[in-house]
């Protein structure tokens, strides 16, 4: 174990010592996060009886995010993008393009778990331009017009104790496109990832989604915030990994495997960025039967 570390510490050392580390310059700057908060379907959407209509935001327990990677007229496939975080009602999105679906619960408390991909008919979907909103990168915060009439809730599927959201909305950014990595083993090699997975390291992990595959050999990482560690799981085989997890995952990582394990990359990012899979036994954040085969830690720093 402590020879496949050293490897992989040995080869980090080369590349940088060479002026060929993977993950410095020519690349692009992240993009910002984007800030948006979500009124009632009732609301005015031209409602100025305070500055942005701050005054009608919905405070909530939970939001979470669905990206529809597939829409045919009788049936939508939607992936999570895990729990979103919300400060005073404002909730960040990733500036990443694609049209998603938000849930939030505001009375009572979210299931504990969620499937993190499913497929549900597209008439339950609240699809209708009607209920679409359209955010970009700006100053302040994108306001969101939620959907009048909730008739799915993606979070309710497969729960033990459905409790659906109070709340939906639709949303369509028009962003750039995630960013591309790659995972080196021990010999240096790419690994080919047939599933992958982000969890927010914060006192509890968080899910934050399943991410979508670039090629078999790169993968599609959203953006990050600063500052902020995250850990990778990834499976050599799809359909290894449950489909239905636990939303948060009490599990802390020892200071001496982050120490060892973390990739630092900063802006800018290079066009495929690269990581390496932690030599330590994987945490398994989802909790299944099989555990991860490989796994990372990354953090953005600015």
């Amino acid at each position: 174990m402590a020879e496949r570390i050293g490897s992989l510490l040995v080869a980090a050392a080369m590349l940088a010592g060479c002026g060929m580390d993977p993950n410095v310059g020519g690349g692009t700057e992240l993009p910002s996060p984007i800030q948006i908060y979500v009124v009632k379907s009732t609301d005015s959407r031209t409602d100025t009886s305070q500055p942005g209509g701050m005054s009608a935001r919905i405070f909530a327990r939970q939001w979470r995010l669905w990206d529809i990677v597939s829409h045919e007229p009788d049936s939508t496939t939607l992936e999570s993008r895990g729990l979103l975080v919300d400060s005073s009602g404002i909730v960040t999105l990733p500036p990443d393009s694609g049209t998603y679906l938000v849930e939030a619960w505001t009375v009572t408390s979210p299931p504990d778990s969620l499937d993190v991909r499913l497929r549900v008919a597209t008439a339950s979907l609240p699809l209708a331009d009607s209920c679409l909103n359209r955010v970009s990168d700006r100053d302040t915060p994108n306001r969101l017009v939620s959907c009048p009439s909730p008739t799915t809730a993606a979070s309710r599927v497969g729960a033990a104790t459905p409790r659906s959201p109070d709340v939906y909305a639709m949303v369509r950014i028009a962003g750039t496109p995630r960013h591309r990595f790659r995972l080196l083993g021990i010999q240096n090699d790419t690994l080919p990832l047939g599933e992958a997975r982000l969890w927010w390291d914060a006192d509890t992990a968080i899910f934050k989604g399943i991410l979508k595959p670039g090629s078999p050999l790169v993968q599609e990482l959203p953006s990050l915030p600063e500052r902020e560690r995250f850990v990778i799981e990834g499976w050599n085989h799809s359909g290894s990994a449950p489909n239905r997890i636990a939303s948060h995952v009490a599990q802390t990582i020892p200071d001496s495997v982050y120490d060892r394990c973390v990739v630092r990359p900063a802006a800018p990012l290079p066009s495929v960025l690269t990581l390496y899979s932690c030599g330590f036994a994987p945490l398994n954040l989802s909790g299944g039967p099989v555990p991860p085969d490989h796994w990372a830690i990354v953090e953005y720093w600015e």
